[in-house]
């Protein structure tokens, strides 16, 4: 209490009574401040328990945010790991795939090259099968001209074997009047000096009249074929000149067949 604001007193009663006034005023205050301080002692108490309860779940709480804490620590070295591992599998298999682009980039590029090939051979194989296609129907063509003129070749060999067949009979005639004129020119040899001059005069007769001959009719037809009906009689010893001429006839006959035979 400040001395200077004590009030001057004119008597000791009323400074009694200013005293006791104030005593009371006192007492009423130190009872509020008890009163106060039991209000606050309780509600500290109340207020004590309570943040001792609060501590406790605050605690628990701690302990449990700990083992989260730890299992979230092991889970995410786990996790860690597990993602480290994906990420170079990742790369592994990036890396993989790159390559494997890379190889189907290659092999397409290769492909498109060799589909071009492919169809620049195509174009080359259509060409070539449409001149092959024309040289067929120019080889047909002349295969059907060549089967043609086979034909004609094969029925031209007919005939050529029908004449090799008359020449081969005309040879065998030409061998035979060989011979008979080998042994008639014997037989000639072999005959008297009046039978030699009979012959001069048939061969005057003759040279004067050459129709009289026996052997002009072959002599005379000597670019045609020999008749093989026709029989060859035995000429007698005055048909000397005649025999020789007949000779040539026949030889003439014979050569000009085998002229016509190799033309063919």
């Amino acid at each position: 209490m400040d001395p200077a604001k004590v009030p001057p007193f004119t008597s000791a009663q009323e400074e009694a009574r200013y005293w006791r006034l104030k005593a009371e005023e006192f007492q009423r205050i130190g009872e509020d401040a008890r009163l106060e301080l039991e209000e606050y002692q309780e509600s500290s108490r109340e207020l004590e328990a309570e943040l001792e309860a609060q501590i406790k779940q605050a605690e628990h709480q701690v302990r449990e945010l700990r083992s989260t804490n730890h299992r979230l620590l092991i889970e995410h070295s786990s996790l860690k790991e597990k993602f480290e591992a994906l990420s170079r599998d990742h790369h592994t298999r990036v890396n993989e795939l790159e390559t494997h682009v890379h190889q189907l980039r290659t092999k397409n590029e290769e492909t498109a090259k060799r589909i071009r090939q492919l169809e620049q051979t195509n174009d080359d194989l259509e060409r070539a099968n449409r001149a092959t296609l024309g040289s067929l129907e120019d080889f047909e063509t002349r295969l059907h001209t060549a089967i043609e003129r086979n034909a004609f070749l094969e029925s031209e060999l007919d005939d050529k074997e029908s004449l090799a067949v008359m020449v081969q009979r005309l040879k065998d005639e030409t061998k035979d009047l060989k011979q008979e004129l080998q042994v008639r020119q014997k037989a000639i040899h072999e005959t008297p000096d009046n039978e030699k001059q009979e012959k001069a005069i048939v061969d005057e007769n003759e040279k004067s009249d050459p129709t009289k001959s026996p052997l002009a009719y072959p002599a005379s037809n000597n670019n045609n074929k020999l008749p093989s009906s026709v029989p060859l009689k035995p000429l007698s010893v005055t048909d000397t000149g005649i025999t020789q001429a007949a000779r040539h006839s026949a030889l003439n006959i014979v050569g000009d067949l085998l002229r016509r035979v190799g033309v063919r």
